[in-house]
């Protein structure tokens, strides 16, 4: 009885780590490339012996939910989505904010309406820690900034925050703190120590792919398939489409050769070979699509020459002088004819 409760103990010690496997894609942001920097979190600098931070960590950014992961020329973090992943932002915090590296003088101050520079914000900074996540979007503006404050508060040691969900664009995000050195000397000669941990990254559709769509009906049309009216490209809101457009004439000469404008709607005849790629795709998605527009069959109308009505009046008078003339005729007649008879 014991060897059967000791194989099942060891099974179970077995079956425990394979349970606790992640079945998301899991990356975490080093959050020891920590900043030290000045009041309107500023002026940011490595932090060095002697700052409140020095040799250890308050935690890692954490993006979850993408199907892979690049890195561009700067070493940023490129995320790749797909259909029905949601990539979501949140911070592991490590550390005790009451105690923080386990030192009973050390933890996060609440901050009042503090200033932040890149990105530039007045007033914004509140409580215990701010996060700020700003969005690039691809013609280069920066959307406003989305401001979680007090955004440390209430939370335990190794417990994720609130978790944010992301699409496609460029992000910066960077958490805000400030230390407070609760001991007699540390709270008269430097109150407060500022800190910034800053994570810039991207996020992408891994999908290189997009809907063509007939004008007219809005259906959309498969590769190879010939439409009369003519067709634009749905690209399902993905922003980051590289999509190129080849026209060919019935001779098979090349007469265009040009990117898709965004909205663009194509009806001249011809054979189109459309080419969609992203800047992280290996392979690009080819369709073709032909555009012949509908034989017109011209209805000839015989031309019939009619003459002129004639006015009724007119005839009335035509016949009142053919009549005239029959009694004038006829009573020349019967004169002449008295006149002979009496002659003989």
């Amino acid at each position: 009885m014991k060897k059967i409760y000791f194989v099942l103990f060891l099974f179970v010690m077995l079956l425990i780590p394979i349970l606790n496997v992640e079945t998301e894609e899991k990356t975490i942001y080093d959050g020891s490339n920590v900043q030290k920097t000045d009041n309107n979190y500023d002026n940011a600098e490595q932090v060095k012996v002697g700052d409140r931070q020095q040799g250890w960590t308050l935690g890692d950014f954490i993006v979850s939910d993408y199907s892979s992961r690049l890195s561009d020329s700067s070493g940023n973090d490129i995320f790749l989505k797909k259909i029905g992943d949601k990539i979501t932002l949140s911070f592991d915090l490590q550390q005790n904010i009451k105690k923080l590296n386990n030192n009973d003088n050390f933890q996060i101050a609440s901050i009042k309406n503090a200033n932040l520079v890149n990105p530039t914000l007045k007033g914004k900074i509140n409580g215990l820690g701010t996060l700020v996540v700003q969005m690039k979007e691809p013609s280069g503006k920066l959307e406003k900034a989305k401001v979680y404050k007090n955004y440390l508060s209430g939370v335990n040691k190794n417990a994720n925050t609130e978790v944010i969900t992301l699409e496609e664009g460029d992000y910066h995000a960077v958490l805000c703190y400030a230390i407070d050195d609760t001991s007699f000397l540390g709270d008269i000669l430097n109150r407060h120590q500022y800190y910034r941990i800053d994570y810039n990254f991207k996020i992408r559709n891994g999908n290189a792919n997009a809907f063509i769509k007939d004008i007219s009906t809005k259906s959309e049309l498969e590769d190879g398939a010939t439409t009369t009216n003519g067709f634009t490209i749905d690209t399902a809101n993905s922003k980051y489409l590289n999509i190129q457009i080849v026209k060919t004439n019935q001779d098979g000469k090349v007469v265009k050769n040009v990117p898709y404008k965004s909205g663009e709607s194509i009806d001249d005849e011809g054979k189109y070979e459309i080419s969609i790629t992203t800047d992280y795709s290996n392979i690009a998605t080819k369709k073709t699509i032909y555009v012949k527009k509908k034989s017109v069959t011209k209805t000839v109308k015989k031309e019939v020459t009619v003459g002129p009505r004639k006015n009724k009046s007119s005839i009335k008078k035509h016949i009142l002088l053919v009549v005239l003339l029959i009694i004038a005729v006829s009573c020349i007649t019967i004169r002449y004819e008295s006149k002979r008879n009496e002659k003989e």
